[in-house]
């Protein structure tokens, strides 16, 4: 189970113009998945030259939902509110745990939380129970062979709609990856999507990782950054171990996180379908935002 705990929150400090309407970006290259010792991502590139746009899907944890990274020129901050959907079937919605910045070609990178179930359906569920996580994976898997689009409508010099087709395949082949990676990290697949509950954290994670331990170093240069990690945890409920799997910016922020995480984090164990403790996995993010940024 994967969720994000934001430190701070900025808003971006830029005027609200008018938005132009979207392109359509047909494709120019293949889905392509990668298999990382952490991630399973599904990449693409749609439209060419000033408008050509870098997608990947990436899933640190098995479904539902996926981190999403979008790269292009024409996709520069413009306005306060960043929207998108993936279409039909869906309104227009603010992005969670949203960063952006440049990357080494000079474009801008967006990176936020998403999935396949529409934006007013997720806010219903609470993705803590077992049950509604299981019923926001039905609802992407029914939604993934009518989806034609992923369109980002606010927030960016030009709002793009990239011409995705249906999502069934690449999903599968995401799934496939991810079952391939539990096993490299000692779990057995079949056992953990049939767990009658995951490992349940005893206290807030917002209170072992708080805006009172922002790296100071970080905070002086006024640095925003994230940290995605997972933590293995026994039948006891103790966490056996912490691994980086994703890191944004000053290495101070991946630094601290994992010793404060084993420090001050308590778990009830996960509960297999024969009602009894087993070790299973835990994955989370922390976003670090100055007020400055």
């Amino acid at each position: 189970m994967s969720r994000t705990i934001v430190l701070a929150v900025s808003a971006l400090s830029v005027s609200t113009p008018l938005q132009a309407a979207p392109i359509a970006l047909e494709p120019s290259s293949k889905w392509n998945l990668s298999y990382d010792k952490e991630a399973c991502r599904l990449v693409r590139i749609f439209g060419e030259g000033e408008n050509q746009v870098a997608t990947q899907f990436v899933r640190y944890v098995p479904g539902p939902g996926f981190d999403m990274y979008v790269s292009g020129k024409s996709l520069d901050p413009q306005g306060k509110q960043f929207e998108y959907r993936f279409a039909p079937g869906d309104e227009p919605g603010e992005a969670s745990n949203l960063l952006y910045g440049q990357n080494d070609e000079g474009m801008t990178t967006w990176q936020f939380s998403t999935g396949l179930v529409p934006h007013a359906e997720y806010k219903a569920l609470e993705m803590e129970k077992p049950e509604d996580r299981k019923a926001a994976i039905l609802r992407e898997s029914e939604r993934a062979p009518t989806i034609t689009s992923f369109e980002i409508s606010k927030g960016v010099s030009q709002p793009v709609a990239l011409q995705t087709g249906p999502l069934s395949k690449p999903l599968e082949a995401m799934g496939a990856c991810m079952d391939d990676l539990m096993r490299s990290w000692g779990f057995d697949p079949q056992v953990q999507r049939n767990l009658i509950s995951s490992p349940e954290p005893k206290s807030g994670p917002g209170r072992w990782v708080t805006p009172r331990d922002y790296p100071a170093g970080a905070l002086r240069k006024n640095l925003s950054g994230s940290v995605r990690v997972r933590l293995d945890i026994d039948e006891a409920g103790e966490v056996t171990d912490c691994t980086i799997q994703q890191a944004f910016s000053d290495p101070a922020f991946r630094l601290s996180v994992c010793n404060l995480i084993k420090k001050r984090g308590r778990f009830r164990p996960a509960i297999n379908a024969g009602g009894d403790p087993v070790k299973s996995f835990w994955g989370t993010s922390f976003v670090f935002i100055t007020s400055g940024s």
